[in-house]
């Protein structure tokens, strides 16, 4: 394997189960959605009307996607009870449930056809965790996990560049998805490994880019949304954010390029 599957220095993994309720619908209207192909890839892998769990759900971004599968049921698992109540009000339908309880420690029966996990799976340790998701699944069902990398996605990227370069001069700790700068979701050879060591096969690793823009605004609302801002204090935050918004007024013109990249694996039980 490339990378260990924790940096030394990283958020504790308890952090993931209460960072982002503080504000479910700021942390929903500044995070980016996930590409449409993805679904569309695994709506090709899995079957129809499949039963689908997802595994941290947080405000439904992916939730949504999931949808277009046309599930016989969706079951949302989420730790936070902010966001399990975000999501029981933003989905009404019959074939939806929220399990508010976090993962693997969370009893929802099954088996299920397709498991999805969409920015959530650093947040918990990786043997245990698969180990669950693999007894879950039906025969030959589909596991899924991705994220979305707003830096640290080994693209050229010069506003992420100088967004780097002002979390490492503020001694910012970065989520176990990180490897120093880096975003582990790149590193196909490690989650593959994992992924075989679990005991799945025909892993399939893609990678979706989209380019992006931000004003000052924009800029300052994304990076407020994430743990490692959020877990620090007030002063912190306000010092970290206006940094970046500077970045984009005084080297952009008010407009900052950017791109996010979604890094997807899919293994078959």
């Amino acid at each position: 394997m490339s990378v260990p599957p924790v940096s030394p220095a990283s958020l504790e993994r308890q952090v993931g189960r209460s960072a982002f309720g503080v504000d479910a619908q700021a942390y929903d209207d500044a995070r980016s959605g996930y590409p449409a192909e993805l679904f569309e890839l695994l709506a090709s892998r899995s079957v129809p009307r499949p039963r689908i769990a997802e595994i941290g759900a947080g405000t439904g971004l992916a939730s949504q996607g999931l949808f277009e599968l046309s599930p016989s049921q969706l079951t949302m698992i989420e730790p936070d009870p902010r966001l399990c109540v975000f999501l029981e009000h933003r989905f009404t339908r019959i074939d939806s449930r929220v399990v508010c309880a976090p993962f693997p420690d969370v009893d929802i029966g099954g088996p299920f056809d397709l498991i999805a996990c969409a920015a959530a799976f650093h947040w918990m340790e990786p043997v245990p965790a698969l180990a669950k998701v693999k007894s879950l699944l039906a025969q030959n069902g589909v596991w899924a996990m991705w994220w979305n990398s707003y830096f640290g996605h080994g693209e050229a990227d010069p506003f992420a560049e100088q967004v780097v370069r002002i979390l490492l001069d503020e001694g910012v700790v970065l989520p176990p998805s990180y490897i120093g700068s880096k975003h582990y979701a790149f590193d196909a050879e490690y989650h593959i490994s994992m992924l075989r060591d679990a005991g799945f096969d025909r892993i399939e690793h893609s990678v979706f880019r989209a380019p992006r823009v931000f004003t000052a605004s924009q800029a300052r609302e994304l990076y407020q949304s994430f743990s490692f801002i959020r877990v620090l204090p007030d002063i912190s935050q306000i010092k970290i954010l206006d940094r970046i918004a500077a970045i984009v007024e005084g080297e952009f013109g008010g407009s900052a390029p950017s791109l996010y990249a979604t890094s997807l694996f899919v293994g078959v039980a």
